[in-house]
């Protein structure tokens, strides 16, 4: 069955609605908190006045980033498809942005300070996390 380049057919076309779903539910949270709250916002995504743990945690994800990246560009279905343009490639990749920051917000950030105030040490608040 041949295919337009980006258009999305089938399975794509049914995984696209999903990941468009949580998507937009993920960046209307990202984009409510940052515009109502946007120190509050970057200060909890690890840019605030404490850089130093936000500078390590934020390249320590860019090492992993790029070796993941590295690691899959080994799989032949990787190689096979890395240039092939789809939808499907651009809303997943929006969506791991999106989810990003709901979960370093959410279990990082809120989630963590919850369990601090409940007394519990770091080790007990990183593994509940």
């Amino acid at each position: 069955m041949a295919t337009r380049a980006g258009t999305l057919e089938g399975g794509e076309a049914k995984a696209a609605l999903i990941l468009a779903g949580i998507a937009i539910s993920e960046s209307v949270w990202v984009y409510w908190s940052a515009h109502l709250y946007p120190a509050r916002f970057l200060r909890y995504a690890g840019f605030g006045k404490a850089a130093d743990a936000g500078f390590w945690a934020w390249g320590t994800a860019c090492l992993v980033t790029i070796a993941f990246v590295y690691f899959s560009l080994h799989l032949p279905s990787v190689k096979a498809n890395l240039f092939r343009f789809s939808w499907l490639k651009l809303l997943a990749v929006l969506l791991a942005v999106a989810a990003g920051f709901c979960e370093e917000i959410v279990f990082r950030k809120l989630f963590m300070d919850f369990l601090q105030h409940k007394g519990l040490g770091v080790v007990t608040q990183i593994i509940g996390s």
